[in-house]
């Protein structure tokens, strides 16, 4: 036992030094041009999809569901969070980004909205498996998708425009880093 605790928490510190070099390796990059514009907004869009299939993997590879209804709670927590940086600003707090601060409560607050939603569709699903529960996350994308284009607020079918660029690669990263901490802390301990 002691011998597993201690090479779990070798493996912990080693991935986190790799996770940190890898990150001010990429960030110097950026900030000396050897990436450019292009780079880092392909680099962002593959932190974004690493959320998605780590949280998939969870799903589908650990719990042995297929959901379908990924799209839409994806879907939920980008326009509640374009929404709200729209919508809304924040004054800056002394070398603090008021816009920073704005996004980072529109992050926030699009993914508990996601949540709820999960909640929401979660607990009438609660004993379907297999075919039924691919069914009604499938329904449950569709519907989100059917409200996205019939809204006024998220642009219709055209999609929203005037979405200030908040994110950078340190926020995708962060992001991307929670999410992978989080998955693999419930499939290692029993309470995650």
């Amino acid at each position: 036992m002691r011998e597993n605790r201690k090479s779990f928490f070798g493996r912990t510190i080693l991935n986190t030094c790799l996770c940190l070099a890898f990150f001010l390796i990429v960030e110097y990059m950026i900030g000396a041009k050897i990436l450019n514009r292009y780079y880092t907004n392909i680099l962002n869009l593959v932190l974004i999809y690493v959320i998605a299939a780590v949280s998939l993997n969870l799903t589908c590879g650990y719990l042995g569901q297929l959901p379908l209804g990924h799209a839409g709670f994806m879907s939920i927590g980008a326009y509640t969070a374009a929404i709200i940086t729209t919508r809304f600003s924040i004054p800056d707090f002394g070398p603090i980004s008021g816009e920073a601060v704005l996004f980072l409560l529109a992050t926030i607050d699009g993914g508990i909205l996601a949540m709820a939603a999960g909640i929401v569709i979660g607990l009438p699903a609660l004993r379907l498996k297999g075919d039924y529960l691919a069914i009604i996350t499938l329904a449950f994308g569709e519907i989100i998708r059917v409200l996205v284009q019939n809204i006024k607020i998220t642009g219709g079918a055209m999609g929203m425009g005037g979405i200030g660029r908040y994110t950078g690669f340190g926020w995708s990263f962060f992001w991307t880093v929670m999410g992978g901490a989080f998955s693999f802390s419930r499939v290692i301990f029993s309470y995650g």
